[in-house]
């Protein structure tokens, strides 16, 4: 039977280890390689330890480049190369080969080969072993979604997974309802413009979805900065915005009709005569024991008991607080605005719902949309894990769900790597980081720092005086008359002291201080609010398109 007339391709043959038929007339067994090993192992049992490999492709061929017209095979059997590192003498590289630096692009094209070569409702069989690389970031290189799979050997680590080509699909085996898409989350920062521009260089824009979550209190500059990245890459980034609406209109008849008649008591420990602790007791006069962790052993010990201190307060809402806050509550159409105006309050380091549900639940929601019509969602985050504790065990692939999963492309990178990556490819960083922001979005945020908050006053004094409006619309809507965004310890009880302590213009005033808060910071009045200034050492690199804007011709 002629080459041209045979229905199976195995690109990656090797020693054509697991076929019943190594010379079976229905195949074409190709490999770049054709030599003739003897290495030494000894795994075998053989005396002279040494064994003899043998590499006998009948077609000398690139995976990432297959000599076939499309279309042309019935069935492709693809088993690439699983080792990204392996030493010089290694047994496994030889008989498996080893891949090279730029193995993800190599395996991306193999892929869009194997599935180009294929014909309409072909199969696809391929092979990967994952010791070193997770089969979820290999199935995230190709837009093809599996059908089914499973693992072998006796550690289960590797994986035969089987694809059908759908009808009518591309070159690259697009089509049929099958697609992986990638979807960006676009924050308007270094992190998430360096994630999507590696998205773009793998992926292209056809099978890219860039989503950006308003949350309705970002500077100005990021809404210009989006539109110079959908310019620049010449792309367009979906824009999602919650709505609280409904959960404002619940509220108001919950504050409306609440009547409550409990009260809540501050409460004191107790102390015998001799000043030890009173354990607390059940019905029956048992003691009540609890789990805690002490020089990091658990150990159990008795609960303290306390008694109520003053007469307590109540809990349901005061006429007065209910007029005040059926008056304010209202939805103004603000995402941010109108959540805290649900909560009663704004988000904290410690209850950070903004996230959850201005960013979060929005993505969320997007990409199971995605999910319920039959594609396979990758979801890719600009994450590292050098910015904070809670990411420094970040994955860099994992499954998040049916069909969906989280890639972490730049999480081992620097903040200098990301800007770096971002000016090689002449992408300009958002104009904030060039006037003393640290991180770009909510303006302020919640967890801005003091120098952060003292260029915002400098520099943006309108966002600061929209903030103090936002502490009084949300004020009238707590129960207790008051809100501040940037919460902190306090040891009044008194609302209208811990206000006016931690108010926003009381955090101005705290960011001219020097450390420790009580002395004025001269020098820090002296700096020009249009002067240039980095937290991550930009100005001479890109101080001149900073002037450009000043001049009212940003991004020219």
């Amino acid at each position: 039977m002629t080459e041209a007339m045979k229905r199976v391709l195995d690109p990656c043959c090797g020693s054509r280890m697991f076929w019943f038929d190594r010379r079976h007339p229905d195949v074409v067994y190709g490999d770049r390689r054709h030599e003739t090993l003897t290495v030494t192992d000894r795994s075998h049992g053989r005396a002279d330890g040494q064994r003899t490999l043998h590499i006998e492709p009948d077609v000398l061929l690139d995976f990432r480049d297959l000599p076939y017209p499309d279309g042309s095979f019935s069935l492709v059997v693809f088993d690439p190369p699983h080792l990204v590192r392996a030493g010089p003498k290694s047994w496994l590289a030889a008989k498996y080969g080893k891949l090279g630096p730029e193995w993800r692009d190599d395996l991306r094209a193999g892929f869009a080969e194997c599935f180009r070569v294929l014909a309409d409702n072909g199969t696809l069989i391929f092979k990967w072993n994952e010791t070193q690389v997770k089969v979820g970031e290999i199935l995230a290189l190709t837009e093809v979604a599996p059908l089914f799979g499973h693992p072998t050997g006796r550690k289960g680590l590797t994986h035969w997974i089987v694809f059908m080509k759908p009808l009518s699909a591309g070159a690259e085996g697009s089509g049929g309802g099958l697609m992986i898409v990638h979807v960006i989350s676009v924050s308007g920062g270094k992190d998430s413009a360096a994630t999507l521009l590696i998205a773009l260089e793998r992926f292209g824009k056809h099978r890219v979805i860039p989503i950006f979550c308003d949350t309705g209190n970002e500077h100005e500059e990021v809404y210009a900065y989006l539109d110079y990245l959908e310019s620049a890459l010449d792309i367009k980034i979906v824009r999602l915005r919650a709505s609280f609406d409904a959960e404002i209109d619940a509220k108001r008849m919950y504050v409306a009709r609440d009547q409550r008649t409990r009260r809540e008591y501050d409460t004191a420990p107790v102390f015998d005569a001799a000043g030890n602790p009173v354990p607390k007791r059940d019905g029956r006069g048992n003691i009540i024991m609890r789990k805690v962790r002490r020089n990091g052993q658990e150990v159990i010990e008795p609960v303290q008991k306390t008694r109520k201190v003053g007469g307590g307060r109540r809990v349901r809402w005061t006429n007065k607080a209910k007029r005040r806050a059926m008056a304010a509550m209202r939805p103004t159409g603000n995402p941010f605005l109108d959540l805290c105006i649900w909560k009663g309050r704004f988000p904290s380091r410690m209850a950070q719902f903004c996230t959850e549900e201005l960013k979060r639940n929005m993505a969320v929601a997007f990409q199971l949309d995605l999910a319920d019509s039959g594609k396979t969602v990758v979801s890719w985050q600009g994450v590292r894990r050098d910015e904070s504790l809670n990411r420094r065990n970040a994955k860099l692939f994992e499954r998040i769900g049916p069909g969906m999963y989280a890639y972490r492309p730049i999480v081992d990178w620097t903040a200098s790597q990301v800007f770096e990556f971002c000016g090689s490819r002449n992408l300009r960083p958002n104009p904030l980081y060039l006037q003393g922001m640290g991180r770009v979005g909510c303006m302020p945020c919640i967890n801005a720092n003091k120098e952060e908050v003292r260029q915002i006053a400098a520099r943006f004094p309108e966002h600061i005086e929209r903030i103090a409006e936002w502490e009084r619309i949300v004020g009238d809507c707590s129960k207790r008359g008051f809100s501040t965004l940037m919460a902190d310890a306090h040891d009044a009880k008194d609302r209208r002291k811990i206000f006016a302590d931690l108010n926003i213009w009381a955090r101005v005033e705290w960011s001219r201080t020097s450390r420790g808060g009580r002395q004025l910071d001269m020098l820090a009045d002296l700096i020009e609010p249009t002067a240039c200034a980095s937290a991550y050492g930009l100005c001479e690199q890109w101080q001149a398109p900073v002037e450009q804007q000043e001049r009212g011709a940003a991004y020219a």
